[in-house]
C-alpha cells in the first residue's frame, strides 16, 4: 500500500483488484468519503491506493450492542472464562499470581461456578488477601470481593441482605461500583483506544454502547474520547430517561456520537411497575426517541411485548438478546415491526451451559436466527462485549455453524448461510435490522479489505481481520500486512 494517509487521515485513491462476494474483481475509487469509480480494471495503473490481489472487499461492520467502558476494562482484566479456566485450581492460580491494575485492583472478570468453583469473600481472602480483588460473573450482575476490596470501598455499600455483605457479593450495582472508586480512588473511564482498535481491526466503523445508566456525563466522555481520536468508530449511545430531550434522529453522522433509544434493563425477577413502564415508553415516544429492551428470558419479552403493545411502536424500537424466544413471541415482533439485535457468539461461549442449565422446553428457543427470519423479524447481531467475544466474525461463524465450544450442536435449524450471517453485522447503525449497504457509486465509502478472499473466508469466518479499514473514508485501520501490497 502507497502512504496515502496515516491512519485517521482521509483515503483518496483506488483499490484495485478487490474481490465481491460474487466473485467479480473490482477497481474501486474513493475521494471525499464517498465511492466515486466501482468497476472492474478501471484503476490507471500509476493510481496510488492498495492492491487487495484478489482478497474479499467488504462492507464495514456495525457492533449493534456492546458496553463500551466494560469491555475497554475487560481487556485489561483477568479473563475466567475457558479454554483459560477450565477448573477451581486454574482460578486459584490466576488470581494467587495477578498483577494489580494501575487502580491497584486485580480485577477479573467471566466468571462461572462450573468452570471456577464457587467463590466467596473467604475464597479469595484465602487466595490474595494482600491486595483488593473483584471477580465478576459471567452475566454481568455480580461482583465478588476480598476483604481488601471491601475496606477499599467501605462495607456501607448496597448490599442486598448481610449474608451478602458477609459473603462479598454486590448484585446489580454497577453504577454504585463505578461511582464509589471514583469517589475513592479518583479513577477515570477506562481508556477506550486500545478497544476502538481492536474493533477497527475486525473492520468495525460503528458502535452502539448500551448501558441503561448512560448519561448526559457519558455522552460528554464519548464525545470527548471521539474528539480526541481515541475511538475511531461513530457511536449511538443508548441511555435512561434523562436523555429523552437530547434525542435527534439520525445525528450521528455530524459528530459521530449521537444519543440513541432509551433503553430498559429487564430482570424476570425484579419486573418494574407496568403502568411506570407505559407512561416511561410513552414519554420516550413523544420525544421521537425509539426504545429497547433487555430481553434474555422468555418471561421478560413477554412484559416488554405487552408493554409495547399497550402504548404503541414507533420505528425503531427495538428487543435486545430474545435469548428465548418462541414462535408466538417471534411472530408478535415481525407484526410489531420490532427490530431484533441478538448475540449468534453466545452459542459457542455459553452454549454448553445453556444445554445443561436452560429448561429443555425453552432451547430449542435460544438465540435464534433463521427462526426469527422465517417469521418476518428484522434481525441484526453483536458481541455484547465484554460478555460476549469482541470478534464478529466469531460471531458469523457462530451463526453458520450453531455449535458450542464442546461441538455439541444447539439450535441446528437456527443456522444461516454465510451471506445472511455477515448481513446481520453490516446494517446502518441507526437501523440495524435494515438491509446491509451494497457499493455503488455515490455511497459512502464505509468498507474493509480482507486478509483473505472470500471463499477462504467462509471456509474459516473466524479468524478473520482486516487489512484497511474506513469509515466514511477515514482511514480507521491500516493492518501490518498492507506494505506488502503494493
Amino acid at each position: 500500500m502507497n502512504a496515502v494517509s496515516e491512519t485517521g487521515g482521509f483515503f483518496d485513491g483506488w483499490v484495485r483488484n478487490a474481490g465481491l462476494m460474487d466473485g467479480r474483481l473490482v477497481d474501486l475509487c474513493v475521494q471525499a468519503g464517498e465511492v466515486v469509480a466501482l468497476g472492474p480494471a478501471l484503476a490507471p495503473a500509476t493510481a496510488k491506493g492498495l492492491d487487495a490481489e484478489g482478497r474479499a472487499l467488504s462492507p464495514a461492520l456495525v457492533d449493534h450492542h456492546l458496553h463500551l467502558y466494560a469491555a475497554a476494562a475487560a481487556l485489561d482484566s483477568l479473563n475466567c472464562a475457558p479454554p483459560q479456566i477450565r477448573c477451581p485450581a486454574d482460578l486459584r492460580a490466576a488470581v494467587a499470581s495477578a498483577p494489580p491494575g494501575s487502580d491497584g485492583w486485580i480485577r477479573a472478570v467471566a466468571y462461572h461456578p462450573n468452570n471456577g468453583g464457587e467463590i466467596d469473600r473467604a475464597t479469595l481472602d484465602a487466595w490474595r488477601p494482600d491486595v483488593p480483588v473483584r471477580v465478576q460473573h459471567v452475566s454481568g450482575r455480580r461482583w465478588t470481593l476480598n476483604s481488601a476490596g471491601l475496606e477499599a470501598l467501605g462495607e456501607d455499600g448496597p448490599w442486598q441482605s448481610e449474608q451478602d455483605r458477609a459473603n462479598g457479593h454486590l448484585l446489580d450495582q454497577d453504577s454504585w461500583l463505578s461511582a464509589r472508586l471514583r469517589q475513592r480512588r479518583g479513577s477515570q473511564p477506562p481508556d477506550l483506544s486500545r478497544i476502538s482498535r481492536t474493533l477497527a481491526s475486525f473492520g468495525v466503523v460503528a458502535v452502539t454502547d448500551t448501558g441503561p445508566a448512560n448519561n448526559a456525563t457519558t455522552l460528554a466522555q464519548l464525545r470527548t474520547a471521539v474528539k480526541s481520536g481515541a475511538v475511531r468508530q461513530h457511536i449511538q449511545m443508548m441511555g435512561n430517561a434523562s436523555l429523552d430531550a437530547l434525542y435527534v434522529a439520525a445525528a450521528v453522522g455530524r459528530d459521530r456520537v449521537a444519543v440513541g433509544p432509551h433503553k430498559f434493563h429487564l430482570l424476570e425477577s425484579e419486573l418494574p411497575d407496568f403502568d411506570w413502564l407505559c407512561e416511561s415508553i410513552g414519554r420516550s415516544h413523544a420525544h421521537q426517541r425509539p426504545v429497547a429492551f433487555h430481553c434474555v428470558t422468555r418471561s421478560e419479552l413477554v412484559f416488554a411485548l405487552a408493554a409495547l403493545e399497550s402504548v404503541g411502536v414507533m420505528a425503531g424500537d427495538r428487543i435486545e438478546h430474545a435469548g428465548v424466544c418462541p414462535d408466538e413471541q417471534a411472530q408478535s415482533m415481525a407484526r410489531l415491526g420490532l427490530w431484533v439485535v441478538t448475540q449468534p457468539e453466545f452459542v459457542y461461549s455459553k452454549g454448553d451451559r445453556y444445554l445443561d442449565e436452560v429448561a429443555a422446553e425453552d432451547q430449542p428457543w435460544l438465540y435464534r436466527l433463521a427462526g426469527l427470519r422465517r417469521a418476518g423479524v428484522s434481525l441484526a447481531a453483536s458481541s455484547d462485549a465484554p460478555y460476549g467475544a469482541l470478534n464478529p466474525w466469531q460471531g458469523i461463524a457462530a451463526a453458520i455453524q450453531r455449535k458450542t465450544r464442546l461441538g455439541r450442536s444447539l439450535g441446528r435449524d437456527e443456522a444461516l448461510a454465510f451471506n445472511d450471517a455477515l448481513n446481520l453485522y453490516t446494517g446502518p447503525l441507526q437501523a440495524p435490522g435494515s438491509a446491509a449497504p451494497s457499493f455503488a457509486v455515490g455511497c459512502a465509502a464505509n468498507l474493509c479489505v480482507l486478509d483473505r478472499s472470500w471463499a477462504e473466508i467462509a471456509c474459516s469466518p473466524a479468524s478473520t481481520q482486516a487489512l484497511l479499514t474506513l469509515a466514511r473514508g477515514r482511514i480507521v485501520w491500516q493492518g501490518d500486512q498492507t506494505g506488502a501490497l503494493v
